[in-house]
């Protein structure tokens, strides 16, 4: 069995569609390996949307509500249409005081969805103060100083620079010497790869050059080809918001190169 994610900001009135997609082409490419060749049934693959927007989902999470049957309804041919239904996760949906009570999930888990759900409209440090607990938690986890190195590297991709700093600092003083200081060398990691670097006008390069890998790595997550051409184009754009438009096209598009459409 598999497991299609779909992380959303935006409602998609077309998403299960959309989904529909995704699953044909998975399949396709499952059936174009050697080891499945001849096979006569194809895999599960569930799809479920993750979506953390500002608006309640309003979109149908059915196939079938999305065909216009008009006038051949009374022909009874809804029994021949393909369905889909996919699952939904509406973090806006979810209070905060409901999320920090389910303890089935693991403090990563908890983290994310707290900083998925309120991060683009709430400032990271005031978020973090509330989840403090869990913050420590996650430090005492396996692998949990890598997890938390994460978190935050999420918050430097959608907030200031000042504010990534301020984040920084919570770390510091909220979690133990050593364990401050190996997440400390997690982000001076990240900074290695360009997230601070920047030139004498101001451009931050990092954030040009994160904003790039982000666009390719949705397309590949997709498994949809990045072809040269594709990559040139984005390696020429110096402008962050036309990047940040292609990224929110990223997950959408039939096609790498559709992200370029006017």
């Amino acid at each position: 069995m598999y497991l299609l994610f779909e992380h959303q900001s935006e409602v998609d009135r077309l998403m299960a569609f959309r989904l529909l997609s995704y699953l044909v082409r998975i399949w396709e490419r499952w059936l174009s390996v050697e080891a499945n060749h001849g096979a006569t049934t194809l895999p599960v693959i569930v799809p479920l949307v993750l979506y953390h927007g500002e608006r309640p989902w309003s979109a149908p999470v059915e196939l079938r509500e999305l065909v216009d049957l008009g006038d051949v309804e009374a022909l009874g041919v809804e029994p021949f249409l393909p369905r889909l239904r996919f699952l939904l996760a509406d973090l806006g949906a979810l209070e905060e005081e409901a999320l920090r009570g389910r303890r089935e999930l693991t403090a990563m888990a908890r983290l994310a969805q707290a900083l998925l759900r309120a991060l683009r409209r709430e400032q990271a440090v005031e978020l973090l103060s509330r989840w403090v607990a869990d913050v420590r938690a996650l430090e005492q986890e396996a692998g949990g100083l890598s997890d938390l190195g994460t978190l935050v590297y999420y918050v430097w991709a959608v907030r200031s620079r000042d504010e990534r700093s301020a984040v920084e600092a919570f770390m510091q003083d909220h979690l133990g010497k050593e364990a401050g200081q190996q997440v400390r060398t997690i982000l001076d990691s990240y900074r290695a790869e360009g997230w601070e670097k920047g030139r004498e006008e101001g451009l931050d390069l990092g954030r040009l050059e994160g904003a790039r890998r982000a666009v390719i790595a949705v397309l590949e997550s997709r498994e949809l080809p990045v072809s040269r051409q594709v990559r040139a184009r984005l390696a020429a754009c110096a402008d962050e918001a036309q990047l940040a438009r292609w990224l929110r096209r990223a997950v959408k598009v039939a096609t790498a190169a559709e992200i370029f459409a006017p």
